[in-house]
């Protein structure tokens, strides 16, 4: 069982993950989703616990520069 409260810790703390990498990421990981969808076929379940994963860390590095 993947752990995305410890995996997106270490990458909010992670100085060379940037800002830029989690947006380009989560883009990316959006870009892939829709195409899956329009192809009409199944959305690997990876892809969601890494979109959950990334988005997580983003919002944990955000909040702590704040």
């Amino acid at each position: 069982m993947i752990d995305v409260d410890r995996i997106s810790d270490r990458l909010a703390c992670d100085p060379l993950v940037t800002d830029y990498d989690f947006w380009r990421a989560i883009k990316e990981l959006e870009y892939q989703l829709y195409a899956v969808e329009q192809r009409g076929g199944l959305v690997p379940i990876e892809f969601l616990r890494l979109r959950r994963i990334m988005h997580s860390a983003s919002r944990k590095r955000r909040s702590r520069s704040q």
